[in-house]
């Protein structure tokens, strides 16, 4: 009887540690989904500014445009942001934005940006 439970108490102490480590694992995951999602968001943002501001509607893109330097905020304070597959080319991308339009690059963001090498 007592090896019984003792079994039973193996193999529940087991399912609870299983349990565990794939909610742990999936948590990782999700997170890492989110980061490559939030930087894809990011490069978007920018080839959008960059179309806007090829055509006329100039008060959208100034809007998509105000949102860029967040979007740089983000991705530098945020270590899963910038070791995310896309993250630095988000950043990469928003420089190429600015220097594609000669647009002064905010000064918030500057520095990092700068930091940046080019692609070229």
């Amino acid at each position: 009887m007592k090896n019984r439970v003792k079994q039973v108490l193996i193999f529940l102490g087991g399912l609870f540690v299983g349990a565990l480590v794939v909610f742990i694992i999936m948590g990782r995951v999700n997170q890492q989904q989110y980061a490559n999602s939030y930087t894809l968001s990011v490069m978007e943002k920018a080839f959008e500014a960059t179309e806007l501001r090829a055509h006329p509607q100039d008060e959208l893109g100034k809007r998509i445009e105000a949102m860029l330097a967040a979007g740089v905020l983000a991705i530098n304070q945020h270590k899963e942001f910038q070791n995310a597959p896309y993250g630095m080319t988000a950043l990469r991308t928003v420089k190429n934005f600015y220097d594609i339009n000669s647009l002064p690059i905010p000064p918030e963001i500057s520095d990092i940006l700068n930091s940046i090498p080019s692609n070229h």
